[in-house]
């Protein structure tokens, strides 16, 4: 393997929306969708206010 390059760990890609809000401790959004309002306690976004 190249040293320059570091093997990235499994990644899984979930399609259900309810199964990956269950599943996930931390979410990592750029907006604050209304999708996500009610786990906002689980989300880290840079939108502060909401109006983007």
């Amino acid at each position: 393997m190249n040293q320059r390059f570091k093997r990235i760990p499994f990644s899984k890609v979930i399609n259900n929306f309810e199964v990956f809000i269950q599943s996930s401790d931390v979410i990592v959004a750029n907006r604050l969708s209304d999708d996500l309002k009610p786990f906002k306690h689980k989300v880290y976004t840079r939108d502060l206010y909401s109006c983007d």
